[in-house]
């Protein structure tokens, strides 16, 4: 009990710096001083970072909106179907300027969900996995904890944003993501994805960076060693891993299926 009490202490100088920018500051600097003091005061203080990443996520979403449609609209119209797209569907295709608002409006809400399901998920996972590796976590504490480790995904999103408007002609900005290798090595054009991606997908900057931030938050709120630590987070990015394959593998067979 005695062990538990000092391990979530925190000092009252600490205490003070749970403002935004202390702990914005301290997160990039500071990391591991952060998350126990997250932890130790979990609050309500979830709901910054997620709003902050949503809000870049829609952002981009809608930035993106015009372009995407445009390509589609270019793609279908130079004889390119998608797999599931006939000649007669093309037909029914909306005006540029409807195709580019359904667009963003479809985007701006699964950016949305992304966010706040993902958040959640990821959550609950660790929360999940941690205990079962004797973890002493209340899921609060998990939630909020998560959420400012994914301040490196924040300021990729913003990166994107200014990177999207300097750049008007491009469509994705892969910045640092290495999934974009295989694009052109599997399918292209055939709908298919290559079983790379969703691996390739997570060495990046920006992720690497939340993964290391992620593994402090579950070494502050589970109270376990850093090996353990490093053990729980594997085990999640492995299963972002496999529901990644999953997803490849149906979406591979959907394009078979519609192509033949």
């Amino acid at each position: 009990m005695d062990e538990r009490d000092e391990s979530t202490a925190v000092p009252d100088a600490e205490a003070r710096r749970l403002g935004l920018r202390p702990l914005l500051k301290d997160v990039v600097l500071h990391p591991s001083a952060a998350m126990r003091r997250l932890d130790a005061q979990p609050g309500r203080r979830w709901w910054l970072p997620l709003t902050a990443l949503a809000i870049v996520s829609v952002l981009n979403a809608v930035i993106l909106a015009p372009r995407l449609s445009a390509a589609t609209r270019q793609a279908i119209t130079s004889g390119n179907l998608p797999p599931g797209v006939s000649a007669d569907m093309v037909q029914t295709l909306p005006a540029a300027s409807t195709l580019s608002m359904l667009t963003a409006v479809t985007g701006a809400i699964g950016a949305l969900f992304a966010v706040v399901i993902g958040a959640l998920l990821a959550a609950a996972l660790l929360h999940f996995i941690g205990t079962v590796f004797g973890g002493q976590q209340a899921f609060n504490a998990v939630l909020t904890t998560t959420s400012w480790a994914r301040v490196p995904l924040i300021l990729r999103g913003v990166v994107q944003a200014v990177w999207f408007g300097l750049r008007p002609g491009d469509v994705e900005a892969n910045l640092g993501g290495l999934s974009g290798l295989v694009a052109s090595a599997d399918a292209v054009g055939k709908g298919a994805t290559s079983f790379w991606a969703p691996l390739l997908a997570h060495i990046e900057v920006w992720n690497l960076w939340y993964l290391v931030l992620l593994v402090i938050a579950v070494r502050a709120t589970s109270k376990v060693t850093r090996g353990r630590a490093l053990l729980i987070v594997g085990i999640y990015v492995l299963l972002g891993i496999g529901a990644g394959l999953i997803g490849t593998a149906l979406g591979r067979a959907m394009a078979g299926f519609t192509g033949g």
